[in-house]
């Protein structure tokens, strides 16, 4: 019996040293071991699908809708003679009435909705200046129109460019009254004559500048004349008066009756020429 106790103690003993060797071994790693465990996994293709969406988000709230408070629209009159301003045509509610388009028909005639703080409300000629020419001028240029410069100025290329709008919109413009037709044609007869006015004094002008010019020419061409004959006579004087103290200015002898005559001739006649040139200067 002793030794059947013996040989299950013995039994129960290895069993456990095997139990003890197993769990060391699973608990227990090498560093290299340990090392390989740490590494990061081989790297491998990860793919997802894409999807294209809206992403939204709805809001639940409590508000009151209403209109705007309305804009009043004053026409006063339209330039035209002898018609009265009957609105001739509005638009409907809710149509949207984009820059360049019809607001209103007055006695047929349209008024435009264009973008800009100073209203056009004077009739317009062609000469005038003025921010608000140059807000039309601006409009105009934003609708496909080409005023030409951006001045201020209503000139012909406004004015070409104004009647396209109106042409491409469906409408004549107005057309000037005869008054101030006449009131045109006057002005450009009067520009006319005073640009011919302007000619003849710009030839008159430059034919006196001519005169004068040649005035000049002649009174330097005087001057050197009246210099010359100035010289020449204070050369005779020297002359006489070396021949009058005793010796003659070619020969070098006293002087005879005759040479002394020839010499005062010489004076004579280069005082008459200082005398000449001087009086063309006077």
């Amino acid at each position: 019996m002793r030794r059947r106790i013996v040989l299950a103690l013995t039994l129960v003993a290895v069993a456990t040293a095997a139990a003890v060797g197993w769990v060391a071994g699973t608990r227990i790693k090498s560093p290299a071991q340990v090392a390989a465990e740490a590494e990061p996994p081989e790297p491998s293709l990860i793919t997802v699908p894409v999807e294209r969406m809206v992403i939204s988000n709805d809001v639940i709230t409590r508000g009151t809708v209403r209109f705007d408070a309305p804009e009043a629209v004053v026409a006063n009159g339209v330039a035209l003679d002898r018609v009265s301003p009957v609105v001739t045509w509005i638009p409907a509610v809710g149509d949207e009435i984009p820059e360049g388009t019809v607001l209103y028909e007055l006695s047929g005639r349209p008024t435009f909705a264009l973008q800009g703080d100073l209203p056009l409300f004077r009739t317009v000629l062609p000469g005038d200046e003025g921010e608000d020419i140059a807000q039309l001028q601006e409009a105009l240029a934003r609708l496909g129109f080409d005023p030409g410069a951006i001045d201020g100025i209503y000139g012909p290329g406004t004015e070409a460019a104004l009647v396209a709008f109106y042409h491409d919109r469906g409408y004549e413009p107005i057309e000037p009254a005869a008054e101030l037709l006449a009131a045109v044609d006057l002005a450009e007869d009067m520009v006319d004559q005073a640009q011919d006015v302007y000619d003849q004094a710009k030839e008159a002008r430059a034919a006196v500048v001519t005169a004068a010019s040649q005035a000049n020419a002649a009174v330097a061409t005087a001057q050197q004349a009246l210099d010359a004959a100035e010289i020449i006579l204070a050369t005779a004087e020297d002359r006489l008066a070396q021949a009058e103290a005793g010796t003659h200015p070619d020969t070098g002898l006293p002087p005879t009756a005759g040479e002394l005559a020839v010499l005062e001739g010489d004076v004579a006649v280069a005082e008459e020429a200082v005398a000449d040139a001087a009086g063309t200067l006077s």
